[in-house]
């Protein structure tokens, strides 16, 4: 969405894209489909790939800190849109990534500090199941 709105032709295409595949990510996640969850993936990529954009370059901005100052709007007063309203693309990382960070210390931990041998495994394998999820449609 960062990276599609800022340049979309017609404004407010990408938030009903969006608006549109959240309302069938929440359906799935209650029903818990790995398959429609595949097939959600693909359709996300293809429709905001389709998605009219104007051919311009826009200046990227990061958003950094402390995790509800980067992810949450009304703690960190809208940031997104104001990067946006300013000419800029927002652009934050996904929180998986800020979560991924913290079990990937876990063997580190274990190896230089004082972490423990159980919790770097379990650490590891739930890498490996998020890992499976971050792989692109095709690969699933």
């Amino acid at each position: 969405l960062y990276a599609t709105r800022p340049y979309e032709q017609v404004k407010g295409s990408a938030d009903a894209l969006y608006e549109k595949w959240a309302t069938a990510a929440d359906e799935n996640i209650r029903k818990g489909s790995f398959s429609q969850f595949k097939k959600n993936l693909k359709g996300i990529v293809r429709d905001f790939d389709a998605l009219p954009l104007r051919d311009i370059k826009k200046p990227k901005v990061g958003v950094v800190g402390e995790i509800l100052v980067k992810y949450h709007p009304t703690a960190n007063n809208d940031i997104v849109s104001v990067i946006e309203n300013e000419g800029g693309e927002a652009v934050v990382l996904d929180l998986l990534d800020f979560f991924l960070y913290g079990m990937y210390s876990k063997e580190f931990n274990y190896r230089h500090l004082s972490g423990t041998y159980q919790a770097m495994m379990m650490n590891k394998a739930a890498i490996a199941v998020i890992e499976l999820f971050r792989k692109p449609p095709h690969h699933l």
